[in-house]
């Protein structure tokens, strides 16, 4: 993902709310606290863990009817993807749609999500 420079990451959760149509901002703003994102953090100066983690709550937040992500946990550390997965099989379970994943930890995938979900 690549966003523009020039805004913050407070500033960019704001464009996803006017740019789709099913964005949750207060979901979006949990996480973003939760993950301990400063607001006024530009993209492209965040660590590779942290540009993953700031994609996922895009990705998490839109709420679009297909969902894709391509290698989505690139950079996190263990207990970060633990905690993605269980944000997006919580998302989904509350607001169901097709997500697709595109990664190369089926393995790890599959064990958290089918732990988060028995």
């Amino acid at each position: 993902m690549s966003f523009q420079s020039s805004l913050t990451l407070k500033e960019l959760l704001h464009q996803g709310e006017v740019f789709y149509e099913n964005w949750d901002m207060d979901f979006a703003m949990r996480l973003f606290k939760y993950f301990s994102f400063h607001p006024d953090d530009i993209h492209e100066n965040l660590s590779k863990g942290k540009k993953s983690t700031f994609n996922m709550i895009f990705g998490v937040a839109s709420r679009c009817p297909l969902t894709i992500f391509d290698e989505p946990t690139t950079g996190m550390d263990a207990a970060v993807r633990k905690d993605f997965y269980r944000v997006l099989l919580r998302d989904y379970i509350a607001y169901p749609r097709t997500i697709i994943i595109s990664s190369h930890y089926l393995d790890e995938i599959e064990n958290d999500l089918k732990m988060f979900y028995c």
